[in-house]
């Protein structure tokens, strides 16, 4: 038999063998190819591991990784108690079952080891040293998605306002508008800075370098937090006692927990900056790939991760764009023709006509917050909306909202943007009336969608209104 048949009979045989089996049949097929009938020596976990971890740092991966990784394999291979090419899909699905059981440790965590563990038995495949990976079978961990914790404006200015050290006020205006990971905060040097553009060098995972951006806050109070040093030491941040070392993850971590329990705000912690800022970046309309460069994520998945949309923010869209309905304006409104009103030169009520208001009387026939809409002639399907009581002539119809289904102002902007003239029906004297108007359709949003849409328009309104009468003066 030759090595080639030899390999071909362990390809054929793979589908239906595990590791352990396939290794103690290519050893011996070697037996009768080789005339020493030596079976090969299986190299130890140690080597193994020494290898795979060399591999990795030629990948780029960091000694924070590799010190994870090593810590990880060199346990669960222990507590197998088996050489690495040897181990089947079994014996690692009983470990993970274990491991969890005894630490009780969350299903992100048990994902976690399932994926160093694919990067290592992967590699063992890759280099030939066993024919299949045994972690193939085993399929990644199912995680609940749950909405992750991000700082309220509150929150943030609470914590602001208690800060009694420069550097935690500048630590936390840093974190809060650039967003970087506390690993880069903490390497960050004075010199990394530039005032003049309010950014500065961060190096993220795997070396990766790129520019982070901070807002004139966090410009301010660093500079001023920087003014008051008098150490030497390169590091942006520093400890508060005169040694004035470089701040360490650990450090900031516990700063930032006891800020958080002396304002009453509950797990205070770097990341949670982090993840606020992308949050709100993409609920003001950022796009996700200048976000996902701003972050320094290599995967735009990573980014939507982070990025969790606030829960009212998808209530209000579903209101926007899924809670319309249509109805008939008789749905919502009750319809009245007006009467000739007596008019009088002492009244301030305002009588309205087809054309808006056309003189005073000094008692009304409508009531305050109420649709008006031309009836006759050539200003049929005008629309006009009245603050306090008032006449509707006979040139005019009354609309009153009958339910609370409608916001009365709501109800008048979206008839006038309708332009109710299109309905209008007569040549000789053009005339609009109330069966007509009542069975027009028209699509209502969500009662609390209205109220938003009327706070903003009346707003505008107001400055218009102010804008007008400024430019009336300058006239005069």
């Amino acid at each position: 038999m030759q090595k080639i048949e030899a390999d071909k009979v362990v390809r054929e045989m793979a589908p239906y063998l595990n590791n352990h089996q396939l290794v103690k049949l290519k050893s011996v097929l070697d037996i009768f190819i080789s005339a020493s009938g030596v079976e090969d020596k299986l190299e130890d976990n140690d080597l193994l591991l020494e290898k795979y971890f060399a591999a990795k740092r030629t990948e780029g991966c960091s000694e924070k990784s590799i010190k994870y990784y090593k810590a990880t394999l060199t346990k669960a291979l222990t507590l197998i108690g088996k050489n690495a090419r040897e181990i089947v899909t079994d014996e690692l699905r009983d470990y993970l079952t274990n491991y969890q059981m005894i630490h009780e440790s969350s299903k992100v965590t048990i994902d976690n080891i399932r994926r160093i563990m694919s990067s290592f038995f992967n590699w063992l495949e890759d280099e030939d040293y066993i024919l299949k990976s045994p972690v193939r079978r085993i399929h990644k961990v199912k995680v609940s998605t749950t909405v992750k914790e991000t700082y309220s404006d509150e929150e943030l200015e609470k914590l602001r306002d208690n800060c009694t050290q420069l550097r935690d006020l500048a630590m936390i205006d840093f974190l809060a508008s650039t967003g970087i990971r506390v690993g880069e905060l903490v390497l960050l040097n004075r010199d990394d800075i530039n005032f003049q553009e309010r950014e500065c060098i961060v190096f993220g995972k795997g070396s990766k370098e790129r520019i982070a951006y901070f807002d004139a806050r966090a410009k301010l109070h660093l500079q001023k937090y920087l003014n008051s040093r008098n150490d030497n030491e390169p590091a942006l941040f520093v400890s508060l006692h005169k040694k004035y070392t470089r701040l360490t993850i650990g450090g900031v971590e516990s700063r930032l927990k006891s800020l958080g329990q002396k304002v009453g705000i509950a797990r205070v912690y770097p990341h949670k900056f982090r993840r606020t800022l992308a949050t709100t970046a993409i609920d003001k309309g950022m796009p996700i790939e200048q976000l996902q460069q701003l972050l320094g994520h290599k995967r735009i998945d990573t980014t939507l991760h982070y990025a969790m949309v606030k829960q009212q923010n998808v209530k209000i869209a579903h209101r926007k764009y899924i809670g319309w309905v249509v109805l008939k304006l008789k749905d919502v409104s009750k319809l009245k023709n007006g009467k000739k009103a007596n008019y009088s030169n002492i009244g301030n009520i305002p009588v309205y006509g087809a054309n808006g208001i056309i003189g005073y009387t000094d008692k009304p026939n409508s009531p305050k917050n109420a649709i008006i809409i031309g009836r006759v002639g050539a200003n049929a399907g005008s629309v006009f909306y009245s603050f306090k009581e008032h006449w509707v002539s006979d040139n005019a119809i009354s609309v009153l909202p009958i339910n609370d289904r409608v916001n009365p102002y709501y109800l008048y902007y979206a008839l006038f943007k309708l332009d109710l003239n299109r309905l209008v029906e007569g040549s000789a004297q053009p005339l609009i009336n109330q069966t007509i108007l009542n069975s027009f359709d028209i699509s209502i949003p969500d009662i609390v969608f209205q109220d938003k849409v009327v706070e903003k328009i009346l707003i505008l309104d107001k400055k218009i209104s102010l804008n007008k009468h400024i430019n009336d003066n300058l006239v005069a």
